[in-house]
């Protein structure tokens, strides 16, 4: 954000340097859940939108009030992908191999938020073909990620555009409690059923 914004004189180009500092610091964590802001995002680069959006889809960390993925999902999910690619049978770290449940249980989570942003950017750009595809994506996220952010958007849409936001900050808030609880029950008769090998190509 500091490099990006840093000559833009519309967010913080006309700060002092300990004034670029600090907005910026205090912007890069609001994003993760606060909802609050000292600047105009509809005045920012679309890069830093961009980043912004990746920011609030990860989130803060398990245990906080942050909303997103998770940190740690977003981990495993990385770490998911360079143990693949090291053809890496088991995700291990630090010495540690990481149970399959857990693993699965991260990708389940990612996928179902990226299938619900995807989603409900989707409708929202249907919906208003005139506005900014960036400025959708930055709605939609900060709804699903119950950030609370908005680039003077919201209050400019139509009905059907807020209730699809608000079904996705539901969706975000208690989504990812419903499917921690669905993927961790102990009902293993359901959980380990299983039928003849499968073969499908890949790539």
């Amino acid at each position: 954000f500091l490099l990006v914004e840093y000559s833009n004189p519309d967010t913080i180009g006309n700060f002092t340097f300990g004034q670029k500092f600090l907005a910026s610091s205090f912007q890069t964590v609001t994003m993760r859940t606060a909802g609050m802001t000292t600047i105009d995002f509809t005045e920012v680069h679309s890069f830093t939108l961009f980043s912004f959006i990746l920011s609030m889809f990860v989130g803060g960390s398990p245990g906080s009030t942050a909303g997103g993925i998770k940190t740690t999902t977003f981990a495993m999910v990385v770490l998911l992908i360079i143990n693949e690619s090291k053809g890496q049978k088991n995700v291990n770290i630090w010495n540690y191999t990481l149970p399959v449940s857990l693993v699965r249980s991260a990708v389940v989570i990612f996928l179902i938020f990226l299938a619900t942003f995807i989603g409900g950017t989707g409708l929202l750009s249907l919906l208003n073909p005139e506005v900014d595809f960036i400025l959708l994506m930055f709605e939609s996220v900060s709804a699903i990620t119950t950030v609370g952010m908005s680039a003077r958007l919201t209050p400019t849409l139509g009905v059907l555009s807020r209730i699809i936001l608000m079904v996705m900050m539901f969706v975000g808030r208690i989504g990812p409690i419903t499917m921690a609880e669905t993927l961790v029950r102990k009902d293993k008769e359901t959980m380990n059923i299983q039928f003849a090998d499968g073969k499908v190509i890949l790539g």
